[in-house]
């Protein structure tokens, strides 16, 4: 058959032609999703099986391929299979039905007219009313056309296409096959000529006489042959219908055909409803009392589904518009029906629909375009509501609103007005079970209807109506009350049910067995829908339906009606075979079914099925069969899905199914792949159990491109997810892709991870971020090999950008770039779970990001001006704040705003939520506090400030709340009481930042100026301040319950501190240290004291004997070996020499002498008188006090101690008066005095200068437990104890003055003039000031007990002088081992991390979540940090990069940065060698030969250097030759024969020149004008490129020679008012550049401006071409390279000024240069001081 009418054979036949293959490219993403095209075939069978089989065979499936890539699935309709002319008056119905459903009708007409059958009865539907008019006695292929003509009246013209055959066709048909072809008699042959001559005279597209023969007989059917003409006059024809309705003006057609889809469907529902006529009247009395009102009003119809909701509704807005009930309000109806289409739930085509219906209302002009973005749609939708005049009253009725779906296919709401504007009222349908409605039910101006269950008049009604259509009825009466039966079945209550059954009874009930078939009727819904499927099943059982509505039933959102088709087919395949089916069986039955359900057996099938779920006649091509009932899908899956194998085997079907449409090539590369298949593949493979199969899938970089091409990146990170670590089945057969490239799973779950953020913007890039991969990984192999194919298929070559100086190894970022946005961010929130995020945005929108995957499900647009704050008021819900006052509240997971509250007069600029979540703080500049409660935001409390207000906190326990104002105060207020409770004032600018410590009594501020200021709450004073940045502090958290504290500022920096006072200076043990000879062991024991003098520490440890540190290094110096016994105590001795000898306190109870040695230290004696462990020591100018565990004290003559010879000392006095161990001692500062404390509670003081040594004081029951420690100052003696207590002792009364509380037993004290210090049992250093009583800090220094604290520099005794506060130093020693020094009153800078490129704007951090934070920048990113990466010190910055250029042989790259570091690169290398040349920024650099260069920078100075190389060329250096100065900046350097610097005071200078020669030279380049670059003309002639108020500015400079004269001359270009003179004012142009007669520039908004040569004046202007400024320009012979502040780099062709190619940076491009070697080759650098070597292949 295929040879007669020579149709190829088909894909992988032996006998395939040999042809040249057409190139198909990579498509680009679909709009939304594929869309369906129906090509109805209209002729007479018997004479046109030829014609036919050419169609199917040959014609669609190329115009499927040619359609693929634009996202259309064409469908050809014929009807031939099932269907016989004899036959087709019972088929007239369906022909019609099938013709409506298709958008395209091509007509194949020969001599016959065909069969004529009577008039059919049709339903009365719209569509068919065009038969009442007709003329009789209509053969059905004529009425096909008519009807499709009634469809289309207006573009007919443009959808239907005729052929006529030849008449001289016949003459070479056998006599005996001419019956066949010619007309079947003269009133046929008349009718025929007719029907040709009409269509002719109604101007639609005929193609007359195409040429055919006579083919002979084949299975007994006769054909035509020689249609190789017809086939293309058809392929041409069509494929241009299909680019102009479907593609080129696909959104013309939408916007026209939007208004009559709407009216066509609402019309068609209507008549559907019958009953509930009360209800009807009760809302629309409703409806009228809220118009009268002044409307704002809001009423919700819902109801379950099959209840009929769309149909009430479309009977409601015919009532309100017909005007049926009495005094009625005059208003104006707008109705939107969700369900008219499948593309009408999508939220931009109803709003364009209603925004039409507005301006026609409004008396808008039509002409005027409708906007392009939702956010624009959405303001004009809701500036025409609000602009409603005082007597114009409105109802918009909108059914289904919880089916409304973004261009994402995410449910979405944010489009409904909050309160309806004055004259306004939502009328809206929603089902009764949506969490939408759960929401839209509590607005204070929405009333609910529910339509719930049927009332017996309705039931009633609606049976006598839908019978009577048909002229049927049930009998009533008394004694044979058929209709009764019916009306009390169970499932009565719903109108599906009822219409279910009157189905069933019309097709088969007996009129005499009418009681038997109401009686034998199924109670219930499902009970009916699965007698009815049964039947079906039982009729088409060899067709395995059964199995096919298995897959129905777990299919997520249904099968459109191809997809039922080849369902079917595969169905009919296996159903009636015996065993298991396997995967490739199916995929293969999937790809090439063997058997076809004839159409109309396929078509009568549907319908009847369509009928049984519940769907309209109002179906097009890719409506889908769903299961929305849940009663109905109940009853589809206890029929057909009763056990576990029958569930498995429908996941498979449909996973088979679904694959294929993924890959219908069959090549596994996924291309032209439907987007849906795509998005549910991986769920049935799941599902049905294919592990291993979905593995192939996960590893296929084929299947991740198609995927990021159609914007599943979001769900494809998910499935990984799911998929996790399962492991895999071997027994399961995994897909084979044979000649494709595979990574493992991790590598490719790792790859779309790391460049999420810029594949969910740039699904084009794939290929490029792949091949950019490290060279030998799948990533990079499978980009070439697609690269290398596009380079075969593609005489244009394919675009890709590759990035040479990519870090093999990813570095351990610090931050990770989540995602960027359009419109500048201002705001940040992590929800309380880390599961999701928001970002607010300037310009209103809030985008709420899935944390997991980085991706952004969901974009939600304010109703206010822009964002200025949010927060998560719980999980699920949002509060935003706005530049006008308002606060709105948004329900995350339905994208549904909540609540819209006119909270302030003035912008909101700081938001907080209490710990508990129930009430938030707003702030704004109207000088107003309000406290709201949560979720409900009714106001609590309101509190007025003297001056405007920047931020707001909530004290953990919540009552309290800090203010930031604008006067530099921090306020405090009790917003329960109303009252302020103090000011703290401090900071000299605006505050802009605060934060509490959750763990802590400290407040944190920031002000405009970079300062950062602790504050202590309960004393109200600072206790700390420091310059965290250079511009404002907008950031500041308290982090790890309060150990650190996070700031981040307008300077781009983030940084971490500690979250209190205490800085770490070093630290003694803990790690293992080496020195020359051996590894120490790490230590273990604890240690009990510290003494350090000068650069020596020693420690003493329990039970390990003593060891020597250096405190500048930390590492040990020397370990005791033979001395085992604790060392309690340890002083240095005063000698001449510092550290020379130590004495130390042992719990042996002697005392010993060490002296110091260069090995470390030597033992020099040991004595002792006392009779238990010594405990503590003190030692002043003439003796050394030890106490012990006896009660004793021992003096002891440092002369004696001292001595050289050393002899064995005796004590000078042993001191008894403690009646229980002694534990501390302290020297007076005069050393007159020595006071003790012990274990009796008891302090005494002692006269050691009287002869001999007595008590002269004491103080019994000091403390409530043991005395731990004292210190002895200036004024006061202080005592600290077991009791957490340290107390101040007057001892001229004899009573304490102050008191310390901590919050565990104080083991030591220390004192340094006004500063107490203690170490507790927990570990903490706590720091009070004893002049203010104030705690000032309390470090978490160990995580064990502090046995010692000591103020290093200055012993016990005190120093009169004042000593700096951040250079106090206390040496902490610890249960732990571990010996800390610490500066006490300095915070601890952890770590700077710039890796943003712009001011941060804020910050967030969860409830649950303590390991990361998130920012957001002026740089329009979203940053995710890690805590402890951010916490390691951020290795030196070069700074941005400010200037570069190629060597003249293109070899070598000079960069110059703002640190003023120099580096010479190899390009596409590593660096060759670098200096700093410089403490000031690098403004410009030349070369000035290929191996001498010039650099300038900001001090006004121009060096020039040479570079030396060593003898094997493989290293070189810096040589300065010599510098000048000049009078202001150079802003670039050129070189054309003299070296030229353009500076910023607009003079051009000669650098090399002496002064008063350069005075006498001296150029200008032009008043007023910014320089924005330079290109060279030749070696002595450059054009120099300005801006000037708008108005470009170009310069040519002239120089023969160092020594000649040179000249310059410059003129403007008016470019904006020739390229746009409808812009009212000029724009400011960022970046130009020109090659000979072209000229490209671009402004700061990212627009592209060019002229058009040969005519040099006339411009022309690209907009949008970046979404921020233009930083760079550059020309080569065929390309236009632009970079951007937006990140991007493009290339541009030169001559149809399309995008070419793209590269993203990681920040603002700031730099660019193209190689004058190799103009294919670049370098480009970004703020972030990150260098980009590119290069891109043709």
């Amino acid at each position: 058959m295929d040879k007669i009418h020579n149709i190829p054979p088909s894909a992988g036949s032996t006998e395939q032609a040999e042809r040249v293959p057409a190139l198909t490219p990579i498509p680009s993403t679909p709009r939304l999703r594929w869309r369906g095209v129906r090509v109805f075939v209209s002729s007479t069978f018997r004479d046109m099986h030829g014609e036919r089989d050419v169609l199917v065979r040959n014609v669609f499936p190329e115009l499927q391929r040619r359609a693929a890539p634009y996202g259309l699935h064409l469908q050809e309709v014929d009807l031939r299979w099932g269907v016989t002319e004899e036959e087709a008056g019972r088929m007239v119905e369906l022909c019609l039905a099938e013709v409506c459903r298709s958008q395209l009708l091509l007509g194949i007409l020969g001599e016959r007219y065909g069969l004529v059958p009577p008039r059919p009865t049709l339903p009365e539907l719209p569509q068919y009313r065009w038969i009442e008019s007709a003329p009789p006695r209509l053969s059905i292929t004529e009425m096909e056309i008519r009807q499709f003509e009634s469809l289309y009246p207006e573009s007919a013209e443009s959808r239907m296409f005729f052929y006529f055959r030849s008449p001289h066709f016949s003459s070479s048909v056998p006599v005996a096959w001419r019956t066949e072809f010619a007309a079947e008699s003269k009133e046929s042959e008349s009718r025929m000529s007719d029907l040709r001559n009409r269509l002719v005279s109604r101007g639609l597209k005929v193609n007359k006489n195409y040429p055919c023969e006579w083919g002979g007989v084949e299975e007994g059917k006769p054909f035509v042959s020689g249609l190789e003409k017809f086939g293309k006059i058809v392929l041409e024809d069509l494929w241009e219908a299909l680019l102009a309705l479907f593609v080129e003006e696909a959104d013309k057609t939408e916007a026209v055909s939007g208004v009559t889809e709407q009216e066509f469907y609402q019309d068609a529902q209507q008549r559907q409803c019958h009953g509930r006529e009360k209800l009807i009247a009760i809302v629309m009395a409703k409806v009228q009392e809220t118009l009268c009102k002044g409307g704002k009003g809001l009423i919700l119809v819902e109801g379950a589904p099959g209840d009929g909701k769309t149909v009430f509704m479309a009977a409601l807005t015919n009532a309100l518009r017909t005007g049926q009930s009495k005094g009625t309000h005059s208003c104006d109806v707008i109705s939107y029906f969700t369900a008219a289409s499948q593309s009408a739930c999508n939220v931009e085509q109803m709003l364009r629909y209603l925004i039409r219906s507005l301006r026609e209302k409004l008396g808008k002009p039509e002409e005027v375009s409708l906007p392009t973005t939702y956010k624009d749609l959405l303001a004009e939708f809701y500036s025409h509501l609000n602009s409603l005049e005082k007597h114009q009253s409105l109802i918009l009725l909108i059914d289904g609103v919880d089916l409304v779906e973004d261009a994402k296919g995410q449910l979405i709401s944010d489009w409904i007005p909050h309160c309806p504007p004055p004259g306004v009222c939502l009328v809206l349908s929603v089902t009764s079970s949506s969490s939408l409605r759960q929401i839209l039910a509590k607005k204070k101006v929405s009333v609910s209807f529910s339509l719930g269950q049927l009332s017996l008049p309705d039931r009633r009604e609606i049976v006598q109506k839908e019978l009577a259509m048909y002229g049927k009825k049930l009998n009533d009466s008394a004694f044979n009350n058929q209709l009764q039966i019916l009306l009390m079945k169970k499932g009565a209550v719903s109108p599906l049910y009822l219409c279910l059954a009157c189905k069933e009874l019309r097709s088969f009930a007996v009129f005499e067995k009418m009681k038997e078939s109401l009686q034998s009727l199924p109670q219930s819904l499902r009970q009916l829908v699965q007698h009815c499927l049964s039947r079906l099943e039982s009729q088409y059982k060899e067709r395995g339906l059964g199995w096919a509505m298995g897959a129905l039933a777990v299919s997520n959102t249904g099968l459109r009606e191809m997809d039922l088709y080849t369902i079917l087919a595969m169905c009919s395949e296996f159903c009636t075979g015996s065993g298991l089916v396997t995967w490739r069986e199916l995929l293969q039955s999937a790809r090439k079914p063997q058997s076809h359900v004839p159409m109309a057996v396929f078509s009568q099938l549907t319908r009847n099925i369509q009928s049984l779920i519940g769907q309209s006649y109002c179906q097009g091509p890719d409506s889908r069969l769903a299961l929305t009932n849940p009663e109905v899908k109940l009853a589809f899956e206890e029929l057909f899905l009763s056990r576990d194998d029958d569930r498995s085997r429908a996941h498979s079907l449909l996973a088979a199914y679904l694959w294929v449409q993924c890959d219908p090539e069959g090549n596994s590369t996924f291309l032209h792949c439907d987007t849906d298949a795509l998005v549910h593949l991986p769920f049935h493979l799941m599902s049905s159990g294919h592990w291993a199969i979905l593995h192939s899938l996960l590893c296929s970089f084929d299947f991740l491109y198609a995927n990021i091409r159609n914007g599943l990146l979001h769900r494809l990170l998910e499935t990984y997810s799911l998929f996790g670590k399962r492991t895999l089945d071997n027994e399961l057969e995994a897909e084979d892709f044979s000649g494709t490239v595979h990574g493992d799973l991790e590598e490719c779950h790792t790859f779309l991870k790391h460049h999420a953020h810029i594949l969910s913007s740039w699904p084009a890039l794939f290929v490029q971020q792949a091949f950019n991969e490290p060279e030998g990984g799948a990533a990079h192999t499978w980009a070439k090999g697609v690269l290398e194919q596009g380079q075969k298929n593609s005489p244009r070559g394919v675009h890709v950008m590759r990035w040479h100086n990519k870090p093999g190894n990813a570095r351990n970022e610090f931050s990770e770039l989540v995602s960027t946005f359009l419109s500048k961010p201002t705001c940040v929130a992590l929800s309380p779970t880390g599961r999701t995020s928001v970002v607010g945005t300037g310009k209103g929108s809030l985008h709420i990001l899935h944390m997991a995957t980085g991706q952004e499900v969901r974009l939600l647009f304010s109703s206010c001006d822009g964002i200025s704050g949010c927060i998560f008021l719980e999980e699920g819900l949002l509060g935003s704040t706005s530049f006008n006052g308002k606060i709105e509240m948004w329900d995350t997971d339905s994208g549904c705003r909540t609540a819209c509250i006119d909270a302030h007069s003035s912008n909101i600029t700081g938001s907080d939520v209490s710990a508990d979540r129930k009430h938030f703080a707003t702030v704004s500049l109207d000088t107003k506090l309000k406290v709201w409660a949560s979720p409900k935001g009714t106001l609590a409390a309101t509190l007025i400030n003297p001056c405007p207000l920047n931020c707001v906190a909530f004290h953990p326990e919540g009552h309290i709340l800090a203010l930031g104002c604008w006067d530099g105060c921090v306020r405090l207020c009790n917003w329960l009481s109303g009252e302020m409770v103090v000011a703290l004032s401090g900071h000299q600018q605006s505050v802009r930042s605060l934060s509490f410590s959750l763990s802590s009594s400290l407040l944190s501020s920031g002000s405009l100026s970079g300062e950062v200021r602790l504050w202590s709450v309960p004393t109200s004073s600072c206790v700390g301040c420091y310059q965290a940045h250079k511009g404002s502090a907008e950031v500041l958290s308290f982090m790890q319950e309060g150990r650190l504290l996070l700031s981040a500022g307008s300077d781009s920096m983030v940084k971490l501190w500690s979250g209190s006072l205490g800085f770490s200076v070093g630290q003694l043990g803990g790690v293992k240290t080496q020195t020359d000879s051996y590894w120490f062991p790490e230590v273990k024991s604890p240690a009990l004291c510290v003494a350090v003098a000068g650069v020596y520490a020693a420690v003493g440890y329990h039970g390990d004997g003593l060891q020597l540190f250096s405190v500048e290094s930390g590492k040990r110096i020397w370990a005791s070996e033979d001395v085992s016994v604790s060392i309690h105590c340890l002083v240095w001795a005063m000698t001449q020499n510092e550290a020379e000898l130590l004495v130390s306190g042992g719990g042996d109870s002697y005392m010993r002498i060490w002296r110091r040695t260069e090995g470390g230290m030597e033992p020099q004696a040991s004595f002792g008188k006392q009779k238990a462990p010594v405990i503590a020591m003190a030692q002043s100018s003439t003796y050394l006090a030890s106490a012990s565990e006896d009660f004793t004290i021992a003096l002891w003559s440092i002369q004696d101690l001292t001595a050289n010879p050393f002899t064995d000392p005796s004590p000078v006095s042993l001191l008894r008066g403690h009646s229980k161990g002694v534990t501390c001692l302290c020297f007076s500062p005069s050393g007159e005095q020595l006071l003790s404390g012990g274990k009796d509670q008891a302090l005494l003081v002692w006269n050691v200068m009287s002869s001999p040594p007595s008590l002269s004081q004491s103080l019994l029951h000091c403390h409530g437990d043991w005395i731990t420690g004292c210190a002895w100052t200036p004024h006061f003696v202080v005592s600290c104890s077991v009791d957490c207590t340290v107390r101040l002792w007057d001892l001229s009364t004899g009573h304490w003055v102050q008191e310390f509380s901590g919050s565990d037993s104080l083991t030591s004290v220390c004192c340094l003039q006004k500063y107490v210090i203690a170490g507790s049992g927990q570990g903490e250093l706590l720091v009070w000031n004893s002049e203010s009583g104030v705690e000032i800090t309390k470090i978490p220094a160990h995580k064990s007990t502090i046995h010692q604290c000591c103020v290093l520099d200055h012993t016990d005794s005190g120093k009169s002088q004042e000593v700096n506060e951040e250079n106090l130093m206390v040496a902490t020693a610890s249960d732990d081992g571990i010996v800390k020094f610490w500066q006490p009153l300095k915070v601890h800078h952890h770590s700077t991390i710039s890796e943003h490129s712009g001011g941060i704007q804020a910050a967030a951090m969860g409830q649950d979540v303590v390991s990361a934070f998130l920012t957001v920048s002026e740089d329009f990113s979203l940053r995710s940090w890690c805590i402890d990466t951010a916490m390691e010190e951020c290795p030196i910055k070069k700074g941005s990069v400010t200037a570069l250029c190629f060597s003249p042989l293109g070899q070598l790259v000079l960069l110059g940065y703002t640190s003023g570091r120099v580096e010479m690169w190899w390009f596409q290398s590593s660096v060759l060698c670098w200096k700093q040349v410089t403490e000031h920024m690098i403004t410009a650099v030349t070369f000035l030969q290929e191996e001498q260069f010039a650099v300038s920078s900001g001090d006004c100075s121009v060096s020039l250097w040479q570079l030396a190389w060593n003898s094997q060329r493989t290293s070189a250096h810096f040589l300065h030759v010599s510098s000048y100065k000049v009078p202001s900046p150079v802003l670039f350097l050129l070189y054309c024969s003299v070296l030229f610097g353009i500076c910023d005071d607009e003079c051009i200078y000669s650098i090399t020149e002496s002064e008063e020669t350069r005075e006498h030279h001296e150029l200008s380049f032009s008043y007023n004008t910014v320089p924005l670059g330079t290109k060279l003309n030749d070696k002595k002639s450059a054009w120099i490129l300005g801006e000037s108020k708008g108005d470009i500015v170009l310069g040519f400079i002239f120089a023969m020679g160092p020594d000649m004269d040179r000249s310059c001359s410059t003129f403007k270009m008016d470019v904006s008012e020739k390229a746009a003179p409808e812009l009212a004012c000029k724009t400011c142009f960022t970046a130009a550049t020109l090659d000979k007669e072209f000229m490209v520039c671009g402004d700061s908004r990212g627009n592209l401006w060019f002229n058009m040569p040969p005519e040099l004046s006339s411009w022309k202007k690209k907009m949008g071409v970046h979404h921020d400024r233009i930083t760079v320009l550059r020309l080569t012979d065929n390309k236009i390279i632009s970079a951007s502040h937006d990140r991007t780099v493009k290339l541009w062709d030169l001559q149809t000024k399309k995008q070419v190619g793209l590269f993203i940076c990681k920040g603002p491009v700031v730099s660019l240069e193209v190689n004058p070697c190799h103009p294919n080759e670049l370098v480009c650098a970004d703020r972030q001081g990150q260098v980009y070597y590119l290069s891109w292949r043709e």
